[in-house]
């Protein structure tokens, strides 16, 4: 995951042997690392500690180099996001 070229972390990848799809207009849940915290490195980037804010960030899946930007509103304050 990055935000303007700068890594935001890595998510767990899928078991040896296993793939993951999505259905058209479907959802697939990505778990993060128990040590990753992507919210926290954004707004340690952005250096915005106080206000709500929303920026892009990208979706970085390999081996292949699909990237997919989503746009999240981001509270500093909870360390929470959400896609808008």
């Amino acid at each position: 995951m990055e935000w303007n070229g700068s890594s935001l972390g890595n998510i767990n990848r899928p078991q040896s042997g296993m793939s993951w799809s999505v259905a058209a207009e479907g959802r697939v849940v990505i778990q993060w690392p128990a040590k990753a915290s992507p919210v926290f490195e954004l707004i340690k980037l952005k250096g915005q500690y106080q206000v709500v804010f929303s920026e892009f960030v990208d979706f970085v899946f390999l081996p292949q180099k699909f990237r997919k930007k989503i746009k999240v509103q981001v509270d500093p304050v909870n360390r929470h996001w959400m896609q808008l």
